[in-house]
């Protein structure tokens, strides 16, 4: 039925399919396509933006295009939603902390940032997302570690990064975005949420 629709439109329609893996789709859906590829905004053009159209000051402005990561709707979303912005912060917060707590703590933490979402429907993807952040906040730490500040995502909490940064090597932090990301598998294949909190509290 998709295919034939892809075919033959009805008049003046236009059909837009979205996806982040093209080479998931089926050949046949994407041979009917013509696909056009959209790039991350530059931080520049996101921040110029946010300076002219909601006049805030080039610090924020400058904070909030690093922390979109090129997606200007969500630097719009940060700026414009104070609990969303907020609570991201937390979640980074949460990673900082756990890098400077010892071991026992680091359960603690965990358990209790755990608790604050129990009953939520998809545990695993608030888990994954959170992973994401965490991916983001650890790869500023080798960025610091290898002397490229300019290319920080948090630079609203430099401040906080840098004493962190130098607790470890490149290769350190390397292995950390490393244990991230295979978290964020783990999640995929369907671990306990706890578990793999629990072993990144352990390992990281």
């Amino acid at each position: 039925a998709l295919l034939k629709t892809l075919e033959e439109p009805k008049s003046k329609v236009v059909v837009i399919l979205i996806t982040a893996n093209l080479e998931a789709l089926l050949p046949t859906i994407v041979s009917r396509s013509q696909v056009i590829n959209f790039y991350p905004v530059k931080t520049e053009v996101i921040h110029d933006y946010l300076v002219d159209t909601y006049k805030i000051s080039p610090v924020s402005a400058k904070n909030l295009s690093r922390l979109a990561l090129g997606r200007p709707a969500l630097a719009i979303k940060f700026l414009e939603d104070q609990e969303f912005y907020q609570s991201y912060l937390d979640r980074v917060d949460l990673f900082v902390q756990l890098l400077g707590a010892p071991l026992p703590e680091r359960f603690q933490l965990v358990n209790r940032w755990l608790a604050s979402r129990k009953g939520e429907d998809d545990l695993a993807a608030t888990v994954n997302q959170l992973l994401l952040i965490w991916e983001g906040v650890a790869r500023d730490l080798l960025l610091l570690v290898s002397a490229a500040p300019e290319l920080l995502q948090h630079e609203v909490i430099k401040e906080k990064l840098l004493p962190l940064a130098e607790k470890r090597n490149p290769f350190g932090w390397m292995k950390s975005l490393e244990l991230l990301k295979f978290s964020r598998g783990y999640l995929a294949a369907n671990v306990n949420s706890k578990n793999v909190l629990e072993n990144i509290a352990v390992n990281i």
